[in-house]
């Protein structure tokens, strides 16, 4: 794990873990609980200046002192919503970006928490702002323009120096571009020789940002994986036992880089061994998910002991314990949220 990220983790030990969840457009769009040991804690009051559109996406930060909601295509301006946070909630609205960046599907924090990028319905498909208190400098746009509509996946690798993007529309469906704090987007990094397929969800490095998945929504095996060292390396064969179906949303890399979770459906889960390449498939919650699929996404906790779900049906959220496969499912949250979980974040 990057520095930045050992000491975000410390930090929160001697505090509290949170879970965020982006829902559909019923208000009020996001909902955020604290984590405790006993799992979904009183939710939180609402912010004061709830976010327009859907919660398409929604995330923290990785020390967890702001988070940010993408509005998706339904939303009006200024289609993100940044908002200090604390352990006592949702802090006023961060003042918005000088030009509103368009419909906003996408969010992502570089690992320092300097740099600030939405992802958008129309060309240059991308925004990205340093990031100081607020919005500050916009970037310029990448040389090499996104080929592809509304991205619907961006993170940066662990240690910063690269940013990766996915789209549901063009060719490919993700693109990495080199990246310089301060000077933002370089240059575009090869495409992998085998292609990830089409319809991009979302793309995340492991942990020690030793190889890169990029998931899709069209094709069987819907995850392909490849090492990385400056650049794709031979795409890895697919899980022996491919998930259930179209993985929609984020997924998730255990803390230690050894388990890779991804949406699942109401039965059966998608969470894979991974050493470089996947491994044994783990055997499913003896507590089903849910009566829908897990739309938005599966996420680990920071610290690796917990699993959470953004769900279609009610209770739109669900959690297990974590160690070593599935553990007892936490009781739902009092408060549910208000709709289907479109993302899911864990602080």
């Amino acid at each position: 794990m990057p520095i930045i990220g050992t000491i975000a983790s410390a930090f929160r030990i001697l505090t509290k873990y949170y879970l965020s969840i982006g829902t559909n457009s019923t208000s009020p769009v996001i909902t955020t609980y604290p984590w405790t040991s006993s799992g979904y804690g009183a939710k939180y009051a609402d912010p004061a200046t709830l976010p327009n559109g859907f919660g398409l996406k929604v995330k923290f930060n990785a020390s967890s002192t702001n988070i940010a909601a993408a509005g998706g295509t339904s939303a009006t301006s200024p289609y993100v919503f940044v908002y200090p946070w604390s352990d006592a909630g949702y802090g006023t609205k961060y003042a918005d970006a000088a030009s509103p960046p368009g419909s906003a599907t996408s969010v992502g924090w570089n690992p320092a928490g300097t740099a600030f990028a939405v992802g958008i319905s129309a060309t240059p498909y991308v925004n990205a702002w340093i990031w100081s208190a607020g919005f500050s400098t916009k970037y310029s746009n990448p040389a090499t323009a996104l080929p592809g509509l509304a991205p619907l996946g961006m993170n940066w690798s662990p240690d910063g120096t690269y940013f990766g993007i996915t789209y549901p529309s063009g060719s490919p469906t993700a693109s990495v571009y080199d990246w310089t704090a301060g000077s933002g987007f370089g240059t575009k990094v090869a495409n992998p020789a085998t292609a990830a397929g089409v319809n991009g969800q979302d793309v995340r490095w492991s942990p020690a940002g030793t190889d890169i998945i990029i998931t899709t929504n069209t094709t069987s095996p819907w995850v392909n994986a490849y090492p990385w060292s400056a650049g794709f390396g031979s795409k890895y064969a697919a899980p022996a036992v491919t998930p259930p179906g179209a993985p929609i949303g984020n997924f998730g890399w255990h803390p230690t880089g050894t388990v890779v979770a991804f949406p699942a459906n109401a039965t059966t889960s998608s969470v894979y061994a991974w050493s470089a390449g996947f491994g044994t498939k783990y055997a499913d919650p003896a507590t089903a998910i849910t009566t829908g699929s897990s739309r938005g996404g599966a996420n680990f906790s920071l610290s690796g002991t917990e699993i959470a779900y953004g769900l279609t049906a009610t209770p739109y959220t669900a959690a297990y314990a974590w160690s070593s496969g599935f553990g007892t499912k936490y009781s739902n949250p009092a408060t549910l949220p208000a709709g289907v979980g479109n993302s899911i974040s864990m602080g």
